[in-house]
């Protein structure tokens, strides 16, 4: 029989009823241009509005807690036998690989800035050099980490369309809509969120993979998505799985939108002429470290 576990008890979602329509002038009312919108402020409690209705620019997000967002999926329990065996830090929490990984996540997050100015240094983008280096699986066990952090929390985002996905390495094959629909849509990121009964970890599905995925990535939808997401979330650690950077243009624009990034070798395989390479793309400056995946004490 399966292993399950379970996370805290599912907290209620509060429901707010919409505005009602203010009632029309008896005497001359201009008629409503068609796509024209009432007001040009828009919160995460609003319908859900086209690009048409909104401009980018008058986007305005508030900070929610965890009962006002409201998931498109919650996630209670976890099988052994699905997760990822990479996933120590939610099958095994005593494993030294869970405190090697407390280690880190207090380094990239807690290290290198004061406590005052932890804001200029908990969006992270985490990528490699090339695939098949364990970057996602990095991300999300750094995520159950912050998840765990009294007073933060965490968000995890897939924004790699080349990988198999985030929701996968915890046993969540069902495709869900994710940050392409919110980034073509120009919605609200809340729309969005799987919430894993992790303490507090939600995660942004990559989405419906589509042609134009990489160019979505890579345009100022982005950057406004990762503005809407410092607002909505003021306290957590936001994590972004990104492709790897040699061969894409994507993970490099992502990098420029971000407050750092982690990069991810794996021993043995990743070559020095790589990790040269793409420190080169990313530049020194923007690092937060670099992860040695799959060590030994002989590597």
């Amino acid at each position: 029989e399966a292993e399950e576990w379970e996370g805290s008890p599912t907290q209620p979602f509060r429901s707010e009823a919409p505005a009602e329509a203010a009632a029309p002038k008896p005497k001359k009312k201009k008629k409503k241009k068609e796509g024209v919108p009432d007001t040009q402020s828009w919160t995460n409690s609003d319908p859900d509005p086209s690009s048409a209705e909104r401009p980018r620019s008058s986007t305005r997000l508030r900070a929610l807690s965890s009962s006002e967002i409201r998931p498109r999926m919650v996630v209670e329990r976890f099988h052994r036998s699905q997760l990822d065996p990479g996933l120590v830090c939610v099958s095994d929490v005593e494993a030294p690989e869970s405190d090697l990984f407390r280690q880190l996540y207090e380094q990239v997050f807690h290290g290198a800035y004061r406590e005052e100015d932890r804001d200029r240094g908990r969006v992270i983008l985490v990528t490699s050099a090339r695939p098949g280096e364990g970057k996602t699986i990095v991300a999300s066990n750094l995520a159950v980490i912050g998840a765990r952090v009294p007073g933060e929390g965490a968000v995890l985002v897939n924004a790699d369309p080349r990988g198999r996905g985030i929701l996968p390495a915890f046993g969540q094959r069902t495709p869900t809509e994710g940050l392409l629909e919110a980034l073509s849509t120009d919605r609200d990121p809340t729309r969005f969120v799987v919430r894993l009964r992790l303490k507090e970890l939600d995660v942004i599905p990559l989405g419906l993979r589509g042609s134009n995925a990489a160019e979505l990535i890579a345009s100022d939808s982005m950057r406004d998505f990762i503005e809407n997401l410092r607002q909505v979330y003021p306290r957590q650690s936001i994590l972004i799985d990104g492709s790897s950077v040699l061969g894409a243009a994507d993970p490099l624009a992502l990098a420029r939108m971000v407050d750092k990034v982690l990069l991810v070798v794996r021993a043995r395989k990743t070559s020095k002429a790589d990790v040269e390479q793409a420190i080169r793309l990313i530049g020194k400056s923007r690092l937060a470290g670099i992860v040695l995946n799959d060590a030994t004490e002989a590597a």
